[in-house]
């Protein structure tokens, strides 16, 4: 079963959501395009590009509270 812990039996599926949510969240933070991501059930996969034309308009405060 998908997200089932073997050893425990805890369901750990509903931590899929929250590392997609946080994965959007940073990117949008760091200035970076996803083009792709898969979120296995012991790591993730993401293929990303910097966003440089997003970042070019921040102020130096902006960088450094990013």
């Amino acid at each position: 079963m998908r997200g089932v812990d073997s050893l425990t039996g805890i369901n750990y599926e509903h931590r899929r959501e929250w590392v997609e949510n946080r994965l959007f969240m940073l990117a949008e933070v760091y200035s970076v395009l996803i083009y792709a991501y898969a979120v296995m059930s012991n790591h993730l996969h993401v293929v990303l590009k910097t966003d440089a034309s997003a970042a070019a308009g921040w102020s130096d405060e902006e960088v450094a509270s990013r």
